[in-house]
């Protein structure tokens, strides 16, 4: 077992098309990384940061996301709810009037509650968040939150913070002889890595967000999602 686990690290040093300081170090440990789309870094500061018709583009709907109105309710009626759901997004006034009706029943009136978060973290508003989750989404086809919560203590588990980490240092780490196709999740841990340096963020402590991916195959580059900006 260890001879195969140093046969796949040399193997990962000797290819130049793979990401020599990660694969090796993990497939060294006995881990499987998954390494998507090897230019997303490129996409990101060249597509989206000096292009100036995707910038204008990316920036006008991150802006629309962030003046959209949002709240927190309970569902009384899933059955109602779910009628909601099946309405086109262009719906007509007779549509409109029927949604209002089922948003009545679907939703407790007397519920609606504050944000768990004043302010998501030290550093940025929720309009900050609101806005890099749509350029996230749209130029790299994912978003990861990060929910920080102590480990200790009466709150233990309990976000106290939440961030949105860069997508483009973002790597899933399976597990070990991981499985695909099984009602476990694959997933082992996610790293941030920017060149050697990298920071591991437990798989609980991740909310990943992503655009749908029709590529498949036994490795999970199904788990990552796929922007249109990937196809240009």
């Amino acid at each position: 077992m260890a001879k195969n686990r140093i046969a796949l690290a040399w193997d990962t040093f000797i290819n130049p098309n793979r990401n020599l300081f990660n694969e090796a170090i993990y497939k060294l440990v006995g881990g499987q990384t998954n390494t998507y789309n090897p230019t997303l870094e490129v996409l990101l500061n060249k597509g989206y940061g000096e292009n100036p018709d995707v910038n204008a583009m990316v920036n006008q709907m991150a802006s629309k996301t962030t003046i959209v109105p949002y709240y927190i309710k309970t569902i009384e009626d899933e059955e109602t709810h779910k009628q909601i759901k099946r309405f086109p997004i262009d719906t007509t006034y007779q549509q409109k009037q029927t949604i209002k009706k089922l948003k009545t029943k679907a939703y407790d009136t007397d519920s609606e509650m504050p944000m768990p978060l004043l302010v998501p973290n030290t550093t940025q508003t929720w309009n900050d968040i609101l806005f890099l989750y749509k350029v996230y989404l749209k130029v790299c086809g994912n978003v990861y939150f990060y929910k920080m919560s102590p480990v200790e203590g009466a709150n233990a588990g309990v976000p106290a913070q939440l961030y949105i980490l860069p997508s483009q240092w973002m790597q899933i780490v399976l597990k070990s002889n991981a499985n695909t196709l099984s009602v476990e999740s694959p997933i082992d841990y996610y790293i941030m890595q920017q060149g050697n340096q990298f920071i591991k963020f437990t798989a609980d402590s991740i909310i990943h967000v992503k655009r749908s991916n029709p590529f498949f195959d036994y490795n999970g580059t199904q788990l990552y999602g796929y922007s249109e900006l990937m196809a240009a």
